[in-house]
């Protein structure tokens, strides 16, 4: 007689993406299987200041990764993602440490003309200006000009 049981907890739970609204997230696929194909990941995060575990979208089971959206910038998270068979949901593998969602680049300060920063964020200081920018913007500025 042949038992089914839940899937053990995928491994290698990682970051592979972080910006100021989404996080992406990787893994691999567990040891154990649990004698039945699993169905689908399930992941779920958590905004350390709540505690509080949500669902924030699922996988197929040949695809073990995830971009979760609508994080709140400056905000740390939680994750952690469960396989699921038939039979049920596993343990869920979790990141050893939250992550903040933020501008992946930082800030930087550059002396250019303002009109040279288009689709930069910036903001007035009392004597600089601040800017963010995206990726597609460092490439136009030379930060020690």
């Amino acid at each position: 007689m042949f038992v089914s049981d839940k899937p053990s907890a995928p491994k290698n739970l990682r970051v592979t993406g972080v910006n100021k609204d989404s996080v992406s997230l990787a893994w691999d696929e567990p040891d154990q299987d649990g004698g039945a194909p699993v169905k689908r990941y399930v992941v779920e995060k958590a905004d350390v200041k709540r505690g509080v575990f949500s669902e924030a979208g699922d996988t197929q089971p040949d695809k073990r990764q995830l971009k979760v959206s609508k994080l709140l910038e400056g905000n740390d998270y939680m994750f952690r993602v469960a396989a699921e068979n038939e039979i049920g949901q596993g343990k869920p593998a979790s990141l050893a440490e939250p992550v903040t969602a933020r501008l992946p680049f930082g800030e930087l300060k550059v002396k250019k003309p303002i009109s040279e920063l288009r689709g930069a964020t910036c903001h007035m200081g009392s004597n600089s200006v601040t800017c963010h920018l995206t990726q597609a913007n460092t490439t136009r500025l030379n930060p020690s000009q």
